[in-house]
């Protein structure tokens, strides 16, 4: 049963307005900010109200200071308390995601109830760069709407011993609609309607109940949960959710296509520049995830605390080249290898 009825809910209705929101714990502050002041950036005709959320324990005066200059308003997760629990769902075994980030789906049912139709759910490595196309935003026949693709959820770690664990008929995990996590917008009433966040949470709790671990559980559990609603994965295409391990979209005078960038990956922009994993990524042709760190520090440099919240500076000319020079020697050596082979 869904848990709380929408036939019933007295609630004063925030006709056209979209909750956009960031949740997890204190560490996103800085980062999340930047994702919602971009978005505010290039959407402020759209009726947007925006959220931060973490533990209140957490939260500065002058952290309370910035958010109200930027007019986001700060949600301790306690609010979300009376919605939903994220007890008994642990870490996933990548260990680079805290437990608080499954706030971001008890959130939905919290503002479903301050009446909010739709929501967008945002990563707090999120860069926007152009306005969004608010039809597309706001889908009345999906639950969810975001960047998907048909996966084999074999190859992220789905076994037999899964499959029995959640009995679902008729389920074919080697071809499941898989939707990245960053990006999301959410009808709230279809949501509610269909027990989405509870699904979920007993989804997620049985992946991790067995032996195996299954990679990115979280968007796993999300895609099977997805399965099962009625309504299909609306689609966005990858302006809104591009990835710094894909090149852009280009347009027919070979200008990048970007709505957001998101940042995935542990190669932060906001941290000393990584070239640990620098030769798996030239081998998989992922080193173009160099090339979008600059947009953040950029745009994040002009932001009020960015000295305060973040311990590196937006590089000089010289550093630039000095981190593309590494790349390309990377290049150059896997191209010497090949042509000895």
């Amino acid at each position: 049963m869904p848990l709380f009825d929408l036939s019933t809910l007295v609630r004063a209705k925030k006709t056209g307005r979209i909750a956009v929101f960031v949740a997890g714990d204190h560490n996103i502050f800085f980062p999340a900010l930047v994702a919602l002041d971009s978005i505010q950036k290039n959407n402020n005709k759209h009726p947007f109200d925006y959220y931060m959320s973490f533990s209140s324990e957490h939260l500065t005066d002058r952290m309370k200071q910035i958010l109200a200059a930027h007019d986001i308003t700060f949600l301790d997760v306690d609010e979300f308390d009376t919605h939903g629990s994220v007890s008994g769902l642990s870490a996933m075994h990548e260990n680079r995601w805290p437990e608080e980030i499954f706030y971001n789906w008890i959130a939905p049912l919290y503002f479903a109830a301050q009446g909010y139709e739709y929501a967008l759910k945002v990563d707090y490595d999120i860069l926007c760069l152009a306005e969004y196309e608010l039809p597309k935003l706001t889908n009345p026949a999906s639950t969810f709407t975001g960047l998907a693709w048909d996966l084999d959820l074999t190859k992220q770690g789905l076994t037999k011993s899964h499959l029995d664990a959640l009995d679902i008929p008729d389920f074919t995990a080697e071809r499941v609609a898989y939707f990245n996590a960053g990006f999301v917008a959410i009808n709230l009433n279809r949501y509610v309607e269909q027990d989405t966040y509870n699904k979920f949470k007993t989804i997620y709790a049985l992946l991790q109940s067995q032996e195996t671990a299954v990679n990115m559980a979280e968007q796993v559990a999300l895609s099977i949960t997805a399965y099962l609603d009625p309504s299909p994965v609306a689609r966005l295409d990858e302006t809104y959710n591009t990835r710094i391990t894909v090149l852009p979209q280009l347009s027919p005078d070979k200008q990048p296509i970007i709505r957001n960038i998101h940042y995935i990956t542990q190669n932060k922009p906001w941290r000393a520049v990584d070239f640990r994993y620098l030769e798996g990524y030239t081998k998989s042709d992922k080193t173009c995830l160099y090339m979008y760190r600059n947009a953040w520090l950029k745009y994040a440099a002009d932001i009020d605390g960015f000295s305060e919240f973040i311990e590196i500076s937006p590089p000089s000319e010289l550093e630039t080249i000095g981190m593309y020079s590494q790349i390309f020697a990377s290049h150059y050596r896997l191209a010497k290898t090949a042509n000895k082979a």
